[in-house]
């Protein structure tokens, strides 16, 4: 059995997954997802569902209880998204696809939601980023897992270990137990474990590698009310962690041009720097395609210095603020510039339009 430990929407952990399962050729693939949401794997993989799209689950009307306040929860994809690429590829090779997590309607019960990352505390992020010299924990993980070339699913193994050492909670170990009763479950039904292929968070993945010992009461989400579930679109912006889904990333729509280009962070960051200035320059504002050549060179040198091995989101952060912004943390710093473009239009233009 092969446990292939992930982190939600990321591009390299999707690139490796996809080589790793056509390289195994399964019979069974299990992903990190609610147990009651496989029926809709056929409608997720469907030639018209294109990605961004989400698993939604609420509990129907006639579930509440008096004066019970409605909610919902999302299990969103997109096109990097591991768990996505997982079903996809393993569709490809011809395997049985089902997810393997509670029941949706465990996790609406639940205080917390499916939407912070592996529902660890920041605290153990930040001290894992310390431990390797990075003050963000994004950066680090973007240095030392979307740009490794070594073994990936090594490093999220060990990851996983790091993680767990900060603590795990009752609700973890509940996941973990039900989703080890499923991976029994299958093995009942005549599935070897050298024919079963697992997609889960890293986090969970040490509880989830043979050998372990499945509960005898296939765990404790079994008495959750039924959810209703349906697949719904989703967009870039909910991914990111802005906008408040603890599992996002800072930058979806930039990690979709690392995707595009199989992990180039070079092409993607010289994209992404182009498509900045053509839209500033759309919008009024003085840049120029020589501002976006240097602000490509300075991406490159910025992680030149920071000993990367190519420049990503935070050179192309960084270089878009000293080229197109002037040094400004916003587009508000080139105010002067933009009001100079309005001026210069208007004197160009009929009054009766310009009003």
């Amino acid at each position: 059995m092969i446990v292939f430990p992930v982190r939600h929407h990321s591009p390299a952990g999707a690139l490796r997954l996809a080589e790793s399962l056509r390289a195994a050729r399964p019979r069974l693939v299990l992903v990190e997802g609610p147990c009651d949401a496989t029926p809709l794997i056929p409608l997720l993989l469907a030639s018209d569902t294109r990605p961004p799209a989400a698993i939604l689950a609420y509990l129907p009307a006639d579930a509440l209880a008096e004066s019970e306040a409605p909610r919902s929860s999302t299990w969103p994809f997109c096109a990097y998204s591991p768990e996505y690429v997982a079903l996809r590829v393993g569709r490809e090779v011809g395997a049985e696809l089902r997810f393997f997590d509670m029941p949706a309607g465990a996790f609406l019960d639940a205080p917390q939601t499916p939407d912070a990352p592996e529902e660890t505390p920041s605290d153990v992020w930040r001290a894992i980023a310390a431990r390797f010299g990075f003050d963000d924990y994004e950066e680090f993980w973007e240095c030392r897992f979307e740009m490794s070339t070594g073994d990936l699913r090594e490093a999220l193994l060990e990851l996983g270990l790091l993680v767990r050492a900060g603590g795990r909670d009752a609700r973890d170990a509940a996941r973990e137990a039900w989703m080890r009763a499923e991976i029994a479950r299958a093995l009942a039904e005549g599935y070897g474990l050298d024919e079963m292929f697992i997609v889960c968070g890293a986090a969970h993945a040490p509880a989830l590698t043979p050998p372990f010992i499945p509960p005898e009461n296939g765990g404790d989400g079994g008495g959750a009310r039924s959810a209703k579930l349906t697949l719904v679109p989703f967009s870039y912006p909910r991914l990111s962690e802005q906008l408040g889904y603890g599992a996002g990333n800072r930058a979806p729509a930039y990690y979709q041009m690392v995707w595009e280009h199989g992990g180039d962070f070079a092409r993607a960051t010289q994209e992404a720097l182009i498509r900045t200035a053509d839209a500033l320059h759309r919008a009024g504002y003085a840049v120029s395609l020589a501002d976006a050549i240097e602000a490509n060179r300075l991406a490159c040198t910025l992680a030149a210095l920071r000993d990367k091995p190519a420049p990503g989101l935070y050179e192309v952060r960084n270089a878009a603020q000293a080229c197109y912004g002037r040094g400004a943390p916003s587009a508000s710093g080139c105010s002067g510039q933009r009001r100079a473009a309005r001026a210069v239009r208007a004197k160009a233009t009929p009054a009766c339009i310009a009003r």
